[in-house]
């Protein structure tokens, strides 16, 4: 939890300092510490390094490994999915064992009804960037954005990411 929030408050400040990032990378890959994550924290951390723009390539395997094992894709948050699809994508990365769980998990009943404006915006932004077709998963997008006001609420760029 310590290293994910560190990650966070960096990336969030904008700072990419380097040395720290790659500790915290260090850090997050020695054994044990991964499997101990729950989903907010891989979230975060994803997160953190693609707002930074840095690609630790292990690092990234290992977030991508653990959300899809121990059941930790089945316990994400609409907002956690979201996060981690865009990180993903945003680094360039088209994990697809990843994606097409991220993609499960966003189809599962009662998880798209949770998505805010941004978070719709992002897992349609991070399936196109990464050039991921998902009928199903951009039909239940589109229908998202079409109920519940969430049309109503979205700023520009999100309309623009969807479009």
């Amino acid at each position: 939890q310590a290293v994910s929030n560190v990650a966070w408050a960096f990336a969030a400040l904008g700072d990419p300092n380097e040395a720290l990032m790659a500790g915290l990378a260090a850090r997050m890959m020695q054994e044990g510490v991964l499997t101990q994550c729950h989903p907010q924290a891989v979230s975060n951390v994803a997160w953190a390094f693609a707002t930074l723009g840095i690609h630790h390539e292990a690092l990234m395997a290992g977030l991508a490994a653990r959300m899809l094992h121990g059941g930790v894709l089945a316990r994400c948050s609409a907002q956690a999915v979201s996060n981690v699809a865009w990180a993903f994508a945003a680094l360039g990365d088209p994990n697809e064992a990843l994606m097409a769980g991220l993609a499960a998990r966003m189809m599962q009943e009662g998880v798209l009804t949770q998505c805010h404006p941004q978070a719709v915006s992002n897992v349609a932004w991070a399936f196109a960037t990464l050039g991921i077709h998902h009928e199903a998963l951009m039909a239940g997008l589109a229908a998202r954005m079409l109920h519940g006001g969430v049309l109503a609420r979205c700023s520009a760029q999100a309309v623009s990411n969807v479009a």
